[in-house]
């Protein structure tokens, strides 16, 4: 797939940080349905690998990060 997908462990990993730290991005940084997918309410939280490492590659310049998100976007549709 163009766009795997990780569990948190490896999202903590990718991004070097807690599972906490990760939870907080969740609510301020990265959107659910592009960065992060839960199926059904109680299962688990999926990543998406290519998006966390762009997000990691443009912290502090979210512009640039834009784009690879409408990439996904349109690869989604």
């Amino acid at each position: 797939s163009d766009y795997p997908f990780i569990n948190k462990h490896q999202a903590c990993q990718l991004l070097g940080c807690s599972e906490s730290t990760l939870r907080r991005r969740m609510k301020t940084d990265l959107q659910e349905g592009i960065h992060w997918v839960q199926r059904t309410k109680g299962s688990a939280i999926k990543f998406n690998q290519r998006l966390l490492e762009d997000y990691l590659a443009h912290l502090g310049d979210p512009d640039a990060h834009l784009l690879a998100i409408e990439a996904y976007q349109t690869h989604i549709r």
